[in-house]
């Protein structure tokens, strides 16, 4: 995914947030970018795809099928790019739609029960005229902790994902194109176990009123869990984009029309104990409607 563009990359740091952040990424640019994925925060590094910001952590680290280039750009770039630039801008674009007939098929698969399976097409309707591509992907793997109280697995995800374009040339001067994209995640977090025990003031009040919370709680064994709840990370998101390219002498304008929206339920059990103490719950809902027009000239 777009984690791994940083291998190639110098001065960019990548890394996948937190277990639970809805397939999120933390970008960083010569040391500036944002860590926190709640949706009340601002990535630090713009990220475009196709020319559409994308406005929040959850979901940033883009699945990399069908992509055509990335650009990463250091530094401040509020004057070409807008706000929340102030380390750079990653931008992405996907592979457009094209006169030929393509089609592809791809299968990866791994421990853990682990696999990958994705496609793409192109597809010429009309001639020099009208083309229509699309992808998709499917991602799952089994959860790689059980937990001790009913033997369910934890950790485990599946990730479904697709985007359908579709461009119409008008004439040598104009084209437009259309997309739409998706992400359905159904996952859990990452299973955590208690590992050592301190008795505080708040561990003997809350075992006073709620039960005993104390070190036979203590689990060592990899892949074992205590926890009360199975932590889950659901994530939906979706977009759709117009993008109207023209092209009049030296001049080319382009304007990019969009909306996307985002809707996150992540939950989780920090203790690792049977225990409701504490679990967090954390629902998140975004929408957005950038209007975005580009106005350049060659000059030579």
């Amino acid at each position: 995914d777009l984690v791994d563009v940083q291998r190639r990359t110098p001065g960019l740091q990548a890394t996948h947030a937190a277990s639970g952040s809805g397939r999120g990424g933390h970008f960083f640019v010569r040391g500036l970018g944002q860590v926190d994925f709640i949706t009340t925060t601002e990535p630090g590094v713009g990220l475009y795809l196709d020319g559409v910001y994308l406005g929040r952590v959850s979901g940033a680290a883009l699945d990399l099928t069908d992509i055509d280039s990335i650009e990463v750009i250091r530094g401040p770039q509020g004057a070409i790019w807008g706000k929340n630039n102030i380390g750079g801008a990653i931008v992405v674009a996907t592979t457009p739609p094209s006169p030929d007939n393509e089609r592809a098929i791809s299968l990866r698969v791994g421990n853990l029960n682990r696999y990958e399976i994705g496609g793409l097409f192109n597809q010429a309707v009309l001639p020099e005229r009208l083309s229509l591509r699309g992808s998709a992907k499917l991602i799952r793997s089994d959860g790689y902790s059980t937990r001790r109280t009913d033997g369910v697995d934890v950790g485990s995800n599946e990730d479904m994902l697709g985007r359908l374009q579709l461009r119409f040339r008008a004439s040598d001067t104009l084209s437009l194109t259309g997309a739409v994209d998706g992400l359905r995640r159904n996952a859990h977090v990452s299973a955590n176990s208690m590992v050592g025990f301190a008795a505080t003031d708040l561990s003997t009040q809350y075992s006073a009123l709620v039960g005993p919370i104390d070190a036979r709680y203590i689990q060592l064994k990899p892949g074992i869990t205590d926890s009360a709840v199975r932590p889950s990370d659901e994530l939906r998101q979706w977009g759709t984009a117009l993008t109207i390219d023209w092209r009049p002498g030296p001049w080319a304008v382009r304007s990019v029309t969009a909306y996307r929206t985002m809707n996150q339920d992540t939950a989780g059990d920090f203790d690792g104990t049977p225990l409701p103490f504490p679990e967090p719950d954390i629902a998140m809902a975004q929408q957005q409607m950038p209007q975005e027009i580009q106005v350049r000239r060659d000059l030579l």
